[in-house]
């Protein structure tokens, strides 16, 4: 995104997002025992790619699917903002995400994600992939913490324990 740019889709509609099959490590969609709507910004099989926005703000347009969510008129799962499947080194940076149908991010089967996104509400972002690959998305702080820890100790990272 260009500095300080904002996103939105101008013409909210159900209609303009393509439906997907629920993920299988669910087997049904989060809000419907049905698919679920795609992402506004979505990727999968992604290798070494930055999503940045220069504090650019996305705006989910989140309103109108809580208001449809809440009456029960939801003919499948709410999006998320972001959502990165099956991919390797992704960052996500300088942007200001908002007013989201579900989660701001979500990156699925994935990993080495790295994001300088910050919340006070943390479920905004749902690293939700096999334990191993989680690690790298939630975890990658504390890692560079011990490997340095290792290091002043005299430890070496290639030992066979």
């Amino acid at each position: 995104m260009a500095a300080n740019a904002f996103l939105e889709d101008p013409t909210w509609d159900e209609n303009d997002y393509p439906m997907i099959a629920p993920l299988l490590s669910y087997g049904r969609g989060g809000d419907t025992d049905v698919g679920r709507f795609i992402s506004l910004i979505f990727g999968t099989n992604l290798t070494d790619v930055v999503i940045t926005g220069e504090n650019g703000i996305i705006d989910g347009q989140g309103q109108q699917w809580w208001e449809k969510f809440h009456k029960g008129e939801l003919k499948f799962t709410r999006p998320y903002l972001i959502e990165i499947m099956y991919s390797n080194n992704i960052q996500i940076s300088s942007l200001t995400l908002f007013n989201s149908p579900s989660w701001n991010v979500h990156p699925i089967y994935s990993r080495s994600i790295h994001s300088d996104l910050s919340s006070k509400d943390l479920t905004g972002a749902d690293e939700d992939s096999e334990e191993e690959q989680e690690k790298d998305v939630a975890d990658h702080e504390e890692d560079a913490e011990d490997e340095d820890e290792d290091r002043y100790q005299g430890g070496d990272e290639n030992e066979d324990d």
